[in-house]
């Protein structure tokens, strides 16, 4: 049964995506397929690019927070890459930290300064 409701709700994000609402079709790769990496490849196809809003705002939303759960760091230098934080995609993967706490803080510090960059790109575009 919930192979068939999988197929369903790829049906649904196609359908979306048909209709002119990549948005759209992204959420439901994101919240109900917990899939950022189709999501990811629907923002890069529909975008054209790496520079578009629709794939920022599934790396801020879904692929650096699934990053910093899972304590993978190149995941997230990865994702800073493409949002254009070079700084931070190099310190996600030369900083070292030892206790949990230590990457809490960094998930922290990292995580703040990536989604006050990527509001300032909204304010600026909008």
């Amino acid at each position: 049964m919930k192979h068939l409701l999988n197929h369903f709700t790829e049906y649904a994000a196609a359908f979306f995506l048909l209709g002119g609402s990549p948005k759209d079709a992204i959420n439901i790769c994101l919240k109900q397929l917990n899939d950022f990496q189709l999501a990811v490849a629907l923002a890069r196809v529909v975008e054209g690019s790496n520079d578009g809003p629709l794939l920022q705002d599934v790396l801020t939303r879904a692929v650096l927070p699934t990053a910093f759960e899972l304590g993978n760091r190149y995941l997230a230098s990865w994702a800073f890459w493409l949002l254009h934080r070079r700084d931070l995609s190099v310190r996600i993967l030369v900083v070292s930290p030892i206790r949990p706490e230590e990457w809490y803080k960094l998930k922290e510090d990292l995580v703040d300064t990536s989604t006050r960059y990527c509001s300032g790109i909204q304010h600026q575009s909008g």
